[in-house]
């Protein structure tokens, strides 16, 4: 019985495999480069304008005292009588939010002395929305005759602002796409396949119909006008750009 049965293979027979590896390594390596594409970016916005659906009246009631508890009293005292308004107008009490609460003491100046605490403002700002605009005028009236004694603004707005948003983005899509095929014209070349589509911002924009510190009583009085809320969009798209055929 032979010891070592691989002594028996010829040598150079023992050499090819390594003789093959080694060639393998040595020979050069064949790489298809690939060209660079051909890339055009673009912008596009898109706007619509609606007729709006509600209104979000900012207003709030104001009272001064001797006293912080006897300024909140009739702060407190004015609300209830705007909620018994608001009821009598079918008005749900869940459309009132409370957007701020307020306590700011008043000083007066003493001769020759610190200046002294003299009494206290007592402040409640309000928001209230409305399904049907073309009541604000009238309500207006009614929460001036219910105490209110400022008004901050009114804002017109959707109630689903995302059938807007979506006309938008396409209105957007639209815009991008002409540039981008005028674009192609301009150049000689063929507009390929979109590599990328990416949403860059979808906003509405309210219509505020004035905003003032103290009420105006006229500004109560007169029919409100609805300016239309505008929605807007925009996107960037990238296209790959293709020979002339």
């Amino acid at each position: 019985m032979l010891s070592n049965p691989v002594a028996l293979i010829p040598k150079w027979r023992r050499l090819r495999p390594a003789l093959l590896f080694s060639s393998l390594l040595l020979s050069p390596l064949l790489v298809v480069a690939e060209a660079p594409l051909s890339l055009l970016n673009v912008e596009g916005r898109g706007e619509v304008k609606v007729a709006p659906e509600i209104a979000r009246l900012s207003f709030g009631i104001e009272a001064e005292a001797t006293t912080a508890a006897a300024a909140q009293r009739q702060v407190t005292a004015t609300r209830q009588k705007l909620l018994q308004q608001l009821q009598q107008q079918r008005i749900d009490a869940s459309a009132l939010q409370t957007v701020a609460l307020e306590l700011l003491p008043r000083y007066r100046e003493v001769a020759e002395q610190a200046s002294r605490i003299s009494g206290y403002l007592a402040r409640h700002r309000l928001e209230l929305t409305i399904a049907d605009h073309r009541d604000s005028a009238a309500l207006l009236d009614r929460l001036m005759a219910a105490g209110v004694n400022t008004i901050s603004g009114i804002r017109f707005e959707l109630r689903d602002p995302s059938a807007a948003q979506a006309a938008a983005l396409s209105a957007a899509v639209v815009e991008a796409q002409r540039k981008a095929e005028a674009m192609s014209r301009a150049l000689g070349v063929r507009l390929g396949p979109v590599l990328q589509l990416d949403e860059r911002h979808t906003s509405m924009q309210p219509q505020p119909l004035f905003r003032e510190t103290r009420l105006l009583a006229a500004a109560a009085s007169a029919p409100v006008p609805a300016s239309d809320v505008t929605v807007s969009a925009s996107v960037a798209i990238r296209y790959q750009l293709l020979p002339s055929q």
